[in-house]
């Protein structure tokens, strides 16, 4: 019987699965290895971000320690989420002992300090321990920027002693990526084009839990690291078509200009608020006009890591490099549509009764643009005015049918509405002139991101 390779990932757990100890455990066993797991912490998120978490006591992860190191035996072990000192010095005290009698055990450090959406991760006092207990065991440490930059407060830093470093150049702005492997007084310099997914999330566990694996099946560090992001840069193309519910996109902003912002530059406004999906709307514009437009666009939402939809032009998607489109009512069908796009192209669909939502997720839409909910001056040719209680009566008549489909409010939504319209049952908002109206663009999308985050956290959809 074929044995496979014994894997440890140290690290909280993540209920929606795309990082943590959920994370590593995918990886490991798609290279081939077996993973084995030590839960630190348990946390609370999803595709929008860490919500809340909990450590596990030390004596817990101390006990769960003992029971793999004592029979698996792992060849290679990944540490990431380290909540707490005290689970920090049982993880070094431990590993430590295992190393004494298995010398050649590689230890993969991914200093998991605070999430990308911006919760703290690691005590404060933990990071003392961390650097003092448990980086004189690092065969690699693989922090990202912000976390290089905390580690250097404490005097670490690539190529200062004989651990080796990968300092990972994912936070970098730009569309090229450069990780760099600093190791036995050399620097080896990784690049590549940056991916722009919905499943961004955990991509610093897998890749250190892939150089991980690599490491257990015997190759040199610098292979493992040259496999682990060939690895990650892979899987992260082929998850543009996975599932994570609406995750970041449940605030679109619909582009128009004013007498003070262009199409552009209300959109930059928009990105740096956080808003993650954009449509370009442009009725009275020409083709030429919306893909001149559309290409600065599509270059700033590359540049943000942001879903970019046009409105309308099923035909200039590709020119525009946009990832999608939406529908109206009127325009073509999302069957034909997709016909032309192809399943990993988002197309969405406009509807105003319940007749309609059928319609579209017959269709197989990806998005429901349900409204309009109130009188907006943004949009010409209103159909019938929804209100929170026409919401209600179309979410729980798809509730009986069972038509799942994502359903984003639209029309004249302003940020005290939020709360309402989620609570109806629809998933996101659709907003455009209250943002541009503002006194401060950014600061308003701040504000509706922000309520619709904290329903997210308080409720269950």
């Amino acid at each position: 019987m074929r044995q496979l390779t014994t894997v440890l990932t140290i690290a909280g757990s993540d209920c929606s699965g795309g990082a943590g100890l959920q994370a590593d455990i995918r990886t490991i066993g798609q290279l081939g290895g077996h993973a084995a797991s030590v839960v630190t912490a348990l946390t609370v998120q999803n595709s929008m971000g860490v919500l809340h978490s909990e450590s596990v006591s030390a004596t817990l992860v101390r006990q769960q320690l003992r029971a793999v190191l004592n029979d698996l035996q792992p060849l290679a072990i990944k540490t990431g989420m380290l909540p707490t000192r005290e689970v920090v010095e049982v993880v070094a005290q431990e590993l430590t002992a295992y190393r004494q009698s298995h010398p050649d055990v590689c230890i993969v450090l991914d200093p998991v300090m605070v999430s990308t959406s911006g919760m703290p991760l690691m005590d404060a006092d933990a990071i003392g321990t961390f650097v003092k207990r448990l980086y004189p065991l690092a065969t690699l440490i693989t922090p990202n920027l912000p976390e290089a930059k905390v580690l250097a407060g404490y005097g670490l830093g690539p190529g200062k002693d004989q651990h080796a470093w990968l300092l990972k150049g994912g936070h970098a702005e730009g569309d090229k990526k450069c990780d760099r492997l600093y190791m036995d007084g050399h620097v080896l310099t990784f690049s590549h084009e940056a991916v722009y997914t919905q499943g961004m999330h955990g991509t610093g566990c897998r890749l250190s839990s892939a150089i991980a694996t690599l490491l257990a099946q015997g190759q040199s560090l610098t292979d493992a690291v040259r496999g682990g992001i060939e690895y990650l840069q892979s899987d992260l193309r082929a998850s543009v078509g996975m599932s994570y519910g609406l995750g970041r996109m449940r605030v679109q902003f619909i582009s128009h200009a004013t007498s003070e912002y262009s199409q552009v530059r209300g959109i930059e406004q928009a990105l740096l608020g956080g808003c993650r999906w954009i449509q370009l709307r442009m009725k009275e514009a020409t083709a030429e006009q919306i893909v001149a437009t559309g290409r600065e666009v599509s270059e700033l939402c590359h540049r943000f890591g942001a879903v970019f939809i046009v409105d309308d032009h099923v035909e200039l998607v590709d020119a525009i490099g946009a990832d999608g489109v939406h529908l109206g009512r009127h325009d073509m069908s999302p069957v034909e549509a997709r016909k032309l796009l192809g399943d990993d192209s988002i197309i969405g669909g406009t509807a105003n009764t319940i007749d309609d939502v059928r319609l579209l997720a017959a269709a197989g839409v990806d998005y429901i643009g349900c409204g309009p909910y109130r009188y907006t001056t943004t949009k010409a040719n209103l159909s019938p005015i929804l209100g929170a209680e026409g919401y209600l009566r179309i979410t729980r008549q798809m509730r009986q049918e069972g038509i799942s489909v994502p359903m984003v409010a639209i029309g004249g939504i302003e940020p005290d509405d939020v709360k309402l319209l989620l609570d109806s049952g629809v998933q996101g908002v659709a907003v455009s002139g209250t943002v541009l109206r503002a006194e401060q663009p950014k600061e308003q999308m701040k504000v509706i991101i922000n309520k619709v985050k904290q329903h997210n956290e308080d409720h269950t959809y």
